[in-house]
């Protein structure tokens, strides 16, 4: 037993003098060069280190100086990965075994990666492998090529930086100070990884990122890369700042969590299951999104938006509120799959900054089938009004669009704005207001040039601040952006109206073109809507017929670009300011040759049968041609302006009955009325009326009419004595 100890000890001794002495009889950095070069010649870019010291105490051990991987094997390729100090450490005993554990620590490693526009990356490309025979001599070179891949490494990489260059997608990253782990790194088999690092992407992401999990690096027969299995991995962003523009800004400390599992390769990803948790959210995907076929699908559980307010500038900024949920799959091949997805939002609620009450009653129903949109649903709730959108979308290239637009009631009166336009009491314009805007171009522009809808417009009951409209009918086209209204028709005022209407390259406000008629319009409800100044100013029952043109959304703008023609007829109307009678009986009070006239005591009312006109309007104004005013007493005809402001310019001839006027004979035609010149200035609520008796007066005396008639007198004049 003693000579047994006695034996141990000198062979440790043996192995400790090995241990120390080894390292100067062998050439380590000899070897160094001959595996580089072996290196070399088995992949596609070009492999450099600096000095190898190796130490034998503990283990194999050793320190390499300035690791460096080129794209390629020229002298003027671009370095890919660069490491200052490069430290391993190899178990003896696993060498033994020819399948070696290696362990390996990068200080301060620097990596350039590189994603062409073909997909290509340059890591992957610099170190892939060249076929090689099946029956190729196996050489002592390839067994120690063999031997290394054979072996299980473990690294750590530590103050790292990366850079990715992304031409594919024309964007690049930058990480620095990561420090990553691996271990049992090898062909086939599972290693485990830990990753942490601080990116800053600006503006998107800024922060601590954890990534860890197994995985599983698989090479075909040739040592080429086949695909990395992921195994139960895990990304963790909850100390990170993640921003998307102004829909979506997490702030650090809020809990964001990925969990994985699947696989990658040249064909594409492989997801057996991801799980994404964030706030109430939880996201379920799995399938296939692969190069040569999809197979994907997704889904949510019921997500309280009220959460997302703090997270999501654009639901915080209008409050949104309500239960929402999503889910979809696509299959096929990438050039044409089939895709669906359904999108639902219940009980909803946004509120805007410039609108009260807020929309309330929110329900959204989505649902997307290959090249098809079906909007089962998308109705909301203002206050006392409502509306309800259905129909469906198809095409998507060429967009082929059916609408219907339906409501019980759209009661303006209640809505109230709280800016400027408020005071200008112009409630549809702020609504529309974002359909003046410039288009922005990308996908929408695109979509909405070629989009052609045809639906229809459903209205009971609308209420503005001055009128009531109900029952508002009309088909909907819309096509090269400009939308028409076809067969609308609704009454209001007491009346009814049948129009066409159209719309012209509608996001840039081009001339709005109506044509139609007007049936037993009650006349003051209509000047009274544009106008409180012009309230019980005429009354009567308007029917027209017309074509007008116009641009713009605010009432202003719309007024000051209206132009056109018609032609209108009011039945059983009346004046109440426009007292031309009055002024006739004033004009023949001051002259004896009219004194007792039966127009004194009749009433000469403003009541008339029928008024017709030709009009256009332009520049603010309405010009009537042709104006013809008919009564029991009197008839008038006129032309003139009538201003958007209010004023008036008329000039015309006033005709009655010569009996209601002593010595009528005097001034009546050959159908026994008076011709009366007379102008309306002023405005409608206080016109200005003239009328000229004596002209006309003295236009007859001076006729042949007027001289037989005072041939008596003259007579009488020569008999007297002089």
């Amino acid at each position: 037993m003693k000579k047994f100890f006695i034996i141990g000890a000198v062979l440790l001794g043996i192995v400790f003098v090995l241990l120390l002495f080894v390292p100067y009889f062998i050439d380590f950095d000899k070897q160094r060069e001959n595996i580089v070069q072996i290196i070399n010649q088995k992949i596609s870019g070009r492999l450099e280190t600096g000095k190898l010291s190796v130490s034998l105490w503990g283990g194999f051990n050793f320190k390499l100086d300035e690791v460096s991987i080129y794209a390629a094997k020229s002298k003027e390729a671009l370095s890919i990965v660069s490491v200052p100090s490069l430290k391993g450490r190899v178990s003896i005993l696993s060498f033994l075994f020819k399948s070696p554990k290696l362990f390996f620590v990068l200080e301060k490693p620097t990596i350039h990666i590189k994603r062409f526009k073909n997909q290509k990356i340059n890591l992957v490309e610099a170190l892939s492998l060249g076929t090689q025979e099946e029956d190729q001599k196996k050489t002592e070179d390839s067994k120690i090529l063999g031997l290394l891949f054979n072996s299980k490494l473990s690294l750590s990489f530590i103050n790292g930086e990366l850079s990715f260059e992304d031409f594919y997608q024309n964007k690049n990253y930058n990480i620095k100070g990561f420090q990553l782990n691996v271990s049992n790194l090898g062909l086939g088999s599972t290693i485990s990884y830990d990753l942490e690092t601080f990116i800053q992407y600006q503006p998107y992401i800024e922060g601590s990122v954890q990534l860890g999990g197994k995985a599983r690096l698989l090479l075909d027969t040739h040592l080429t890369f086949k695909k990395i299995e992921l195994i139960d991995s895990t990304f963790v962003l909850t100390s990170s700042r993640i921003k998307i523009g102004r829909t979506f800004d997490k702030k650090a400390d809020i809990p964001l969590k990925f969990r994985f599992s699947g696989d990658y390769s040249d064909k594409g990803l492989s997801i057996e299951k991801l799980h994404l948790n964030f706030y109430d959210l939880i996201l379920q995907a799995q399938g296939r999104l692969q190069t040569d076929h999809l197979d994907f699908s997704f889904s949510t559980n019921k997500i309280d938006l009220s959460n997302w307010n703090s997270v999501s500038p654009f639901i915080g900024k209008y409050g949104l509120k309500g239960e929402c949920f999503f889910n979809g799959s696509i299959k096929g091949t990438p050039k044409d799959p089939d895709y669906e997805a359904i999108f639902s939002i219940q009980n909803g609620e946004i509120g805007f900054s410039q609108i009260k009450p807020h929309m309330t009653q929110l329900i959204t129903d989505f649902e997307l089938k290959k090249d098809k949109l079906n909007l089962k649903k998308f109705s909301f709730q203002l206050g006392k009004s409502s509306l309800a959108l259905t129909g469906d979308i198809h095409n998507f290239k060429n967009p082929v669009a059916n609408l219907n637009l339906s409501s019980p009631m759209i009661h303006l009166k209640e809505i109230e704005f709280l800016n400027a336009q408020k005071k200008e009491g112009e409630a549809l314009p702020i609504i529309l207001n974002a359909a003046q805007a410039e288009p922005k171009k990308g996908f929408l522009d695109n979509f909405l040039k070629k989009l052609t809808a045809r639906g229809s417009l459903k209205i009971d009951k609308l209420i503005t601040q001055n009128y009531v409209v109900d029952n508002i009918d009309a088909s909907l086209n819309y096509s090269h952006e400009s939308l028409s209204l076809q067969n609308l028709s609704f009454s209001s005022m007491n009346g009814s109206f049948k129009a066409q209407a159209q719309a012209r390259d509608v996001f840039h406000s081009k001339p709005l073109i109506f044509s139609g008629k007007v049936q037993k319009l009650d006349v003051n409800k209509l000047f009274t809507s544009f106008s409180k100044e012009t309230k019980d100013n005429l009354f009567g029952s308007l029917f027209a017929d017309f074509n007008l043109r116009t641009r713009g959304l605010r009432k202003k703008e719309v007024l000051s670009n209206l132009n056109g023609s018609g032609h209108m007829t009011i039945l059983e109307g009346s004046f109440s300011t426009l007292k031309i009678g009055e002024a006739i009986r004033e004009n023949l009070k001051g002259n004896p040759l009219f004194a007792n006239s039966p127009i004194f005591n009749q009433d000469f009312g403003e009541k008339f049968e029928k008024a017709e006109a030709n009009f256009n309007v332009r520049n603010e104004r309405i010009n009537l041609t042709d104006l013809v005013v008919i009564s029991p007493n009197y008839q008038f005809s006129a032309r003139g302006e009538v201003y958007f402001n209010e004023n008036l310019n008329l000039n015309g001839f006033i005709r009655f009955p010569a009996d209601l006027v002593t010595n009528g004979e005097l001034l009546a035609d050959n159908a026994g009325k008076i011709r009366v010149p007379f102008s309306v200035q002023g405005t409608f609520q206080k016109p200005q009326v003239s009328v000229d008796v004596v002209t006309p007066l003295l236009e007859a005396l001076a006729s042949r009419k007027g001289k037989d008639l005072l041939k008596p007198l003259e007579d009488i004049f020569k008999g007297l004595p002089r």
